[in-house]
């Protein structure tokens, strides 16, 4: 089972659809794109905020793009300086974080969150497409040039009603590809250097180890971002590239 998941949910999106919990019944092993318990750890929380301590944001943004923080973040409860200290890219997830928990969608309500810690509880064997370092340094290894795009771009997604929460969510519950397909060649389009960080050569990376993993006899249950799924350069067009034969269970998504 390949499931693609919403990092974010809200308290309705619970309990999940019974295709997803026969899935995660069935399966033996979970895979993860990265290990959450680690990347929740102290010590990599600290590289994390040590990575993320630029040469201030005033220094890295044109000002129109800085003063388009200050205004957003003041929208979102938080003061206008917030992300002064801090790269463009640490900015970035912040808004958009705090845009998603505004609307009431969290991550420890997240498919990935929820079926960890249940097979955590469980005992089923758990592993992951990417080492937790890797995961962090997607993101750490961005120059300002990039970090100054991701951040632009987050906040041009949050003026799109596509791009918002629950329209998100919406399109995941009906099992609604085509918007998903969609959202993701828009950004191929318009930030083509963030495509491919963020999901086309991860996406490669990837791909050897699901390969394996499709092969094995055993039920295995991966979960990653539905946004890699998708497109040219999603984990579909490459399964299929490779002879995997796959049949979508979006319709029994629905309650």
């Amino acid at each position: 089972y390949l499931l693609g998941s919403v990092h974010l949910l809200p308290e309705a999106a619970h309990p999940l659809p019974a295709a997803l919990e026969a899935a995660y019944r069935a399966a033996d092993t979970v895979i993860f794109e990265s290990d959450l318990a680690a990347l929740e750890a102290p010590e990599l929380q600290r590289t994390l905020l040590v990575a993320a301590r630029g040469r201030g944001l005033r220094s890295e943004l044109p000002a129109p793009l800085y003063a388009r923080v200050g205004i957003r973040a003041t929208q979102l409860g938080m003061t206008a300086s917030v992300c002064d200290p801090y790269t463009a890219w640490f900015c970035a997830m912040t808004l958009e974080l705090a845009a998603f928990r505004e609307q009431g969608f969290d991550a420890a309500r997240g498919i990935d969150q929820h079926f960890f810690e249940r097979a955590l509880a469980d005992d089923k064997d758990l592993a992951w497409l990417e080492a937790p370092t890797a995961h962090l340094q997607v993101f750490t290894r961005m120059g300002e040039a990039l970090g100054a795009e991701y951040l632009r771009a987050t906040l041009d997604d949050e003026q799109n009603p596509d791009e918002q929460p629950a329209a998100l969510f919406a399109a995941w519950q009906r099992g609604d590809d085509r918007f998903v397909e969609k959202l993701v060649t828009r950004t191929r389009q318009e930030s083509p250097q963030l495509y491919t960080l963020l999901l086309a050569d991860r996406n490669r990376a990837w791909l050897p180890q699901l390969e394996a993993e499709l092969k094995k006899s055993e039920p295995r249950l991966i979960i990653v971002g539905a946004a890699h799924l998708y497109g040219p350069d999603g984990l579909l067009a490459a399964l299929r590239a490779r002879g995997f034969a796959i049949r979508s269970a979006a319709p029994a998504l629905s309650r």
